[in-house]
């Protein structure tokens, strides 16, 4: 016996209604998918517990280039910066002068620092409201802006002799070795001219004269 156009139209609309359900079910799935970003597995490497949360706050804020900074923070950890001063007489010799900072600084370590550094850029770039794919050259390059207060990044990555005592340019060496070397994986995310971005802004974040640059900016806001 044939349906009632009521009655079709009821186990039209009930279909309708279970494929509603179906469908809002994987959206809510795929977004709770997105928004919790796991951190790389990298030839399963360990972090000790302070370099993992660390790690995690900025995955968390970043949607680009987590397998470099799982290495990044990776590389904290094995240069051991939470027993790094942020601040060494070495380098910083125009703290001297302010004895009383200096002093205070020097008792903060080189994890502290950075992370403090990566926290108010995560809030300066939100405050901003500035594109992602901004905030994540931002963050990472205030994950990377003092590498080269460590004394064995500082052995490792000064290369020219005029570099010594310039963790700026340290730094910037760092970066680029080791953004080089990542980008020989399966990181595609890291161009040529992302790498030329993080190593002229980094050579330059204590220059007297800066040439005009966002992310320079950023940087040095932070």
């Amino acid at each position: 016996m044939p349906k009632s156009p009521r009655a079709f139209w009821l186990e039209l609309k009930g279909t309708i209604a279970i494929h509603d359900v179906i469908h809002n079910n994987r959206t809510q799935l795929e977004q709770v998918i997105h928004k919790s970003k796991k951190i790389p597995d990298i030839s399963k490497r360990i972090l000790t517990p302070e370099y993992n949360v660390a790690l995690e706050l900025v995955v968390k804020a970043t949607s680009n280039y987590h397998n470099l900074f799982s290495r990044l923070f990776y590389d904290m950890d094995k240069f051991n910066f939470k027993s790094t001063a942020s601040v060494s007489s070495a380098y910083d010799k125009h703290l001297i002068e302010y004895n009383n900072r200096f002093e205070l600084l020097k008792e903060v370590n080189l994890l502290s620092h950075t992370m403090n550094v990566v926290i108010e850029m995560i809030k300066i770039t939100s405050d901003e409201k500035l594109p992602q794919n901004v905030r994540d050259i931002a963050i990472l390059l205030s994950v990377l802006h003092d590498y080269g207060k460590n004394d064995k990044v500082s052995k490792e990555f000064r290369f020219e002799k005029e570099n010594e005592g310039r963790h700026d340019k340290v730094s910037a060496n760092y970066a680029k070795y080791t953004m080089q070397e990542e980008s020989l994986g399966n990181n595609s995310s890291i161009t040529k001219e992302l790498i030329t971005t993080v190593y002229t802004t980094l050579r330059a974040h204590h220059e007297p004269i800066k040439e005009k640059n966002m992310f320079l900016d950023l940087l040095c806001t932070t």
